[in-house]
Formats: structure tokens, sequence, C-alpha cells
């Protein structure tokens, strides 16, 4: 996904703020995420929150990928979720 979106010219791993208007893995997210260079703000559309949060982690009510959430993820750990 990421190589796709950099071939198209929709975004470049130096650019600050990223609009997602689409529904996309957490996975490509992340992907994204880790390949930029320095600060990154994401907008990103969010969809209602499912009925059983157990199989997502909920940061300050929105659902993020449970990997985020691994404490034994140190990439992870340096991750935040801002508004």
């Amino acid at each position: 996904y990421v190589s796709q979106v950099v071939e198209t010219n929709l975004v470049a791993f130096d650019c600050h703020w990223i609009l997602i208007n689409e529904e996309i893995s957490d996975y490509d997210l992340q992907e994204l995420v880790m390949k930029s260079i320095g600060r990154l703000t994401l907008v990103r559309q969010t969809f209602p929150m499912p009925q059983n949060t157990t199989q997502r982690c909920v940061k300050h009510n929105h659902r993020i990928n449970t990997s985020l959430c691994d404490p034994k993820n140190a990439k992870a750990q340096q991750l935040e979720v801002s508004f």
C-alpha cells in the first residue's frame, strides 16, 4: 500500500499531514507511520465502535490496532494518539 501511494504521488515519506478518507488496514497505516520521517499528523475517518471492544485496543475512545497496545513493542510505545 505504501509503495502504491508514493508511486502515485499521493503522499511522500517526508510529508507532515496525511488525510485518509478511505478504510485502510491498520497494518498499512502502521507501515506508513513507521516509514515516515519526523513528525506525522494523520487525519483519518473513523467509524462507530463495534459492540465487542475486546478485539481492539481503545485509547481515548478511538479504536487502534491491538499491536499498538503491546508493552513489549518499543516502537508502539513511542506512538502518540492525539486529537
